[in-house]
Protein backbone atom coordinates (compact mmCIF):
# COMPACT_ATOMS: atom_id res chain seq x y z
CA UNK A 1 0.00 0.00 0.00
CA UNK A 2 2.89 2.25 0.91
CA UNK A 3 4.85 1.66 -2.71
CA UNK A 4 1.49 2.57 -4.42
CA UNK A 5 0.66 5.85 -2.94
CA UNK A 6 4.28 7.01 -2.93
CA UNK A 7 4.08 5.82 -6.82
CA UNK A 8 0.66 7.86 -6.89
CA UNK A 9 2.45 11.14 -5.56
CA UNK A 10 5.33 10.56 -7.93
CA UNK A 11 3.56 10.22 -10.90
CA UNK A 12 1.44 13.46 -9.80
CA UNK A 13 5.08 15.30 -9.53
CA UNK A 14 5.98 13.93 -12.83
CA UNK A 15 3.92 14.90 -15.19
CA UNK A 16 5.66 17.93 -16.60
CA UNK A 17 4.75 19.75 -20.11
CA UNK A 18 7.26 18.94 -22.60
CA UNK A 19 9.90 21.56 -22.92
CA UNK A 20 11.74 22.63 -26.37
CA UNK A 21 14.05 20.00 -28.10
CA UNK A 22 17.47 20.05 -25.88
CA UNK A 23 21.11 21.38 -28.20
CA UNK A 24 22.90 18.45 -30.68
CA UNK A 25 24.61 15.99 -28.25
CA UNK A 26 22.89 16.69 -25.27
CA UNK A 27 21.64 13.77 -23.19
CA UNK A 28 18.45 13.25 -20.69
CA UNK A 29 18.45 11.98 -17.43
CA UNK A 30 15.75 10.80 -14.75
CA UNK A 31 15.99 10.73 -11.56
CA UNK A 32 13.22 8.12 -10.96
CA UNK A 33 12.27 8.18 -7.26
CA UNK A 34 8.92 7.67 -4.76
CA UNK A 35 9.35 4.72 -2.89
CA UNK A 36 10.10 3.46 0.83
CA UNK A 37 14.00 2.58 1.84
CA UNK A 38 13.63 -1.07 2.31
CA UNK A 39 12.35 -2.40 5.51
CA UNK A 40 11.80 -5.69 7.26
CA UNK A 41 11.55 -8.53 4.26
CA UNK A 42 11.71 -6.27 1.72
CA UNK A 43 15.34 -6.65 0.73
CA UNK A 44 15.56 -3.81 -2.31
CA UNK A 45 13.81 -2.69 -5.56
CA UNK A 46 13.80 -3.60 -8.79
CA UNK A 47 13.21 -0.92 -11.55
CA UNK A 48 11.92 -1.23 -15.41
CA UNK A 49 11.62 0.89 -18.23
CA UNK A 50 10.45 1.08 -21.40
CA UNK A 51 10.22 4.41 -24.24
CA UNK A 52 7.37 2.28 -26.15
CA UNK A 53 4.89 0.07 -23.61
CA UNK A 54 2.77 -2.49 -25.39
CA UNK A 55 -0.78 -1.10 -25.39
CA UNK A 56 -1.94 -4.45 -23.29
CA UNK A 57 1.51 -3.71 -20.77
CA UNK A 58 -0.62 -2.51 -17.78
CA UNK A 59 -3.46 -5.45 -18.26
CA UNK A 60 -0.47 -7.93 -18.71
CA UNK A 61 1.29 -7.01 -15.41
CA UNK A 62 -1.53 -7.65 -12.80
CA UNK A 63 -1.91 -10.60 -14.21
CA UNK A 64 1.16 -12.40 -13.98
CA UNK A 65 4.60 -12.61 -12.13
CA UNK A 66 7.79 -10.92 -13.34
CA UNK A 67 9.61 -13.45 -16.18
CA UNK A 68 12.33 -12.71 -18.67
CA UNK A 69 9.17 -13.63 -21.27
CA UNK A 70 6.51 -11.15 -19.84
CA UNK A 71 9.28 -8.21 -19.78
CA UNK A 72 10.23 -9.03 -23.78
CA UNK A 73 6.32 -9.37 -24.16
CA UNK A 74 5.73 -5.70 -22.86
CA UNK A 75 8.37 -3.85 -23.45
CA UNK A 76 10.08 -3.27 -20.75
CA UNK A 77 13.59 -3.51 -19.46
CA UNK A 78 15.44 -4.08 -16.08
CA UNK A 79 17.65 -0.74 -15.18
CA UNK A 80 19.44 -1.93 -12.51
CA UNK A 81 22.37 -4.67 -12.17
CA UNK A 82 21.19 -4.99 -8.21
CA UNK A 83 18.51 -4.77 -6.26
CA UNK A 84 17.78 -1.05 -5.47
CA UNK A 85 18.51 -0.45 -1.63
CA UNK A 86 17.80 3.73 -1.66
CA UNK A 87 14.88 5.71 -2.12
CA UNK A 88 15.69 7.10 -5.84
CA UNK A 89 18.07 5.85 -9.01
CA UNK A 90 18.84 8.21 -11.92
CA UNK A 91 18.99 6.34 -15.14
CA UNK A 92 21.18 8.84 -17.51
CA UNK A 93 21.80 8.68 -21.41
CA UNK A 94 18.46 9.22 -22.39
CA UNK A 95 17.03 11.03 -24.86
CA UNK A 96 16.20 14.64 -23.58
CA UNK A 97 12.46 15.83 -23.33
CA UNK A 98 11.20 12.06 -24.04
CA UNK A 99 8.40 10.61 -21.95
CA UNK A 100 9.90 6.58 -20.16
CA UNK A 101 7.59 4.34 -18.60
CA UNK A 102 8.46 2.46 -15.61
CA UNK A 103 7.30 -0.46 -13.25
CA UNK A 104 8.84 -1.02 -9.88
CA UNK A 105 9.00 -4.48 -8.14
CA UNK A 106 10.33 -5.46 -4.38
CA UNK A 107 13.19 -8.28 -3.90
CA UNK A 108 11.62 -9.61 -0.70
CA UNK A 109 13.25 -11.92 1.58
CA UNK A 110 13.16 -15.99 0.74
CA UNK A 111 15.44 -18.97 0.26
CA UNK A 112 15.55 -17.72 -2.74
CA UNK A 113 14.50 -14.04 -2.64
CA UNK A 114 11.52 -13.40 -4.38
CA UNK A 115 10.27 -10.67 -6.46
CA UNK A 116 6.82 -9.29 -6.15
CA UNK A 117 4.31 -8.63 -9.34
CA UNK A 118 4.94 -5.05 -10.99
CA UNK A 119 3.54 -1.80 -9.62
CA UNK A 120 1.43 -0.35 -11.75
CA UNK A 121 2.86 1.85 -14.25
CA UNK A 122 4.13 5.11 -14.48
CA UNK A 123 5.93 7.72 -16.87
CA UNK A 124 8.31 10.61 -16.04
CA UNK A 125 9.75 13.06 -18.46
CA UNK A 126 13.70 12.87 -19.23
CA UNK A 127 15.25 15.87 -18.06
CA UNK A 128 18.54 17.95 -19.33
CA UNK A 129 20.94 18.47 -16.29
CA UNK A 130 21.77 22.06 -15.56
Amino acid sequence: MGIRRSLLILVLLACAAPRAAAADGAQGQILVRGWCLPAGSVLGYNLYMSEHPSSDAAALIKQYDVSPALLSRIGFRKMNGSPIVGAGYLIRGLKPYRRYFFALSSIVQGAPPRESRLSPIFHMLSKVPN
